[in-house]
């Protein structure tokens, strides 16, 4: 089996995005002409190059539509990442809906789908429950007691059990 290796698509995305400053707009058009393909939102090496900058040089894009990827200042990530707390919350409880409506038929589950529903039924309720607004009022709470650093595991579980 050969190693992996990138495409030059990847390499040639990657030299062009890895030059960003936080601010820069990287067009489509400027991607098309690194590539000399037509390059969109769609285009596929542009995932794993996200991924890469964001895995191996701590670098965060985001999408403008129709135009190409600005990359963010250290500001705008965190905005992004707290707004897409709402996001994981919606997307939380309408797994914990989907998976309710097993209830009725709980019976008919063989142990390995038993032990999923429990499993999956349980953590989206408590990833409902930690993703709501209130929770994340009482997070800043407890943070705010502290030196401003994220709370480790246990201090969070703490947080929401003490406002409870």
């Amino acid at each position: 089996m050969q190693p992996f290796e990138r495409s030059e698509d990847h390499h040639l995305l990657y030299s062009l995005l890895s030059k960003a400053q936080p601010g820069d707009l990287i067009s489509y058009a400027a991607m098309s002409d690194a590539t000399g393909k037509p390059v969109t939102g769609s285009f596929g090496p542009l995932a794993s190059v996200f991924r890469r900058l964001l895995d191996d040089d701590g670098m965060t894009f985001t999408n403008i539509r129709k135009v190409g990827y600005r990359r963010l200042r250290p500001d705008e990530t965190v905005d992004e990442a707290y707004d897409n707390r709402a996001r994981l919350h919606r997307h939380a409880r309408r797994n914990t809906r989907r998976l309710i409506t097993v209830d009725a038929d709980f019976h008919t589950l063989d142990q390995a789908h038993r032990i999923a529903y429990a499993v999956g039924l349980s953590l989206f309720q408590a990833l409902t429950a930690a993703t709501t607004l209130k929770s994340a009022h009482r997070l800043e709470e407890a943070v705010k007691r502290t030196d401003m650093r994220p709370l480790p595991f246990f201090e969070t579980i703490a947080a929401f059990q003490k406002a409870a």
